[in-house]
């Protein structure tokens, strides 16, 4: 990372045959949902190629989420491969399901089967203005000093700006900085409890991304005051 950003170009990401830019230099993942095709359901994902790497950091971006049934959009953290998912940890940070003007934030690292297992989620609810028809920031920082696998740290999650969640990094999870970049669009699935969205084209535009050696604004003496006001996810 350079000393205060470095911007994520394009090539960073595998491109899929739904995704490209448009005409102001945007990245559009474009699902599919075409009634006459052999596969009727294409959804789009873009992995970075390279991870965090640094033990403290910020990544932020400016982002169109559609808003219509059966979509899921994403703009999230996994370890690099191989992961034990999700015990390896997962960080959501922005993601939204169908028509619902709801973007979410999260911190996964256990599943969903007995007490102990649903414990093992943090997770926050927000409804930025605009999101549906305009660009919304969402951003993230981190700092994980011990930089090794269970070592402890603290997120912070934003949305335009303002914390909206809070969580201290979970023991036996994967070091954030091995941790890639994945923007996706996709379509059904348990998740959506299996309602697909209506045949037509759906697009996630996104308008920058770029990640930082420290938060925007004010630095690490501000995510300091951040964590002190910023919910701790339930």
């Amino acid at each position: 990372l350079a000393q205060k950003q470095t911007k994520l170009t394009l090539f960073f990401f595998f491109f899929s045959s739904v995704s490209r830019s448009n005409e102001q230099g945007q990245l559009v993942l474009r699902a599919l949902a075409d009634q006459g095709a052999p596969e009727p359901y294409t959804s789009a994902r873009l992995v970075s190629k390279v991870s965090l790497t640094e033990n403290q950091g910020y990544i932020s971006a400016d982002i169109q989420l559609p808003c219509a049934k059966g979509l899921w959009p994403a703009f999230w953290l996994l370890p690099t491969e191989p992961h034990d998912w999700p015990r390896g940890g997962e960080v959501d940070i922005a993601e939204a399901f169908g028509k619902n003007s709801t973007t979410i934030s999260c911190y996964h690292w256990g599943g969903y089967n007995g007490t102990e297992e649903k414990a093992k989620h943090r997770v926050a609810q927000s409804k930025p203005s605009g999101m549906c028809s305009g660009m919304v920031n969402y951003s993230f920082a981190w700092r994980q000093p011990g930089g090794k696998k269970g070592s402890p740290g603290q997120m912070v999650w934003y949305v335009k700006g303002r914390p909206v969640m809070k969580a201290e990094v979970a023991a036996g999870t994967r070091p954030l900085s091995e941790m890639e970049i994945i923007l996706n669009l996709a379509m059904g699935g348990n998740v959506m409890n299996n309602v697909k969205p209506d045949y037509g084209a759906y697009q996630m535009v996104v308008g920058s991304l770029y990640m930082a050696s420290e938060p925007k604004n004010g630095g690490w003496a501000q995510f300091e005051k951040d964590w002190k006001i910023a919910p701790m996810g339930a």
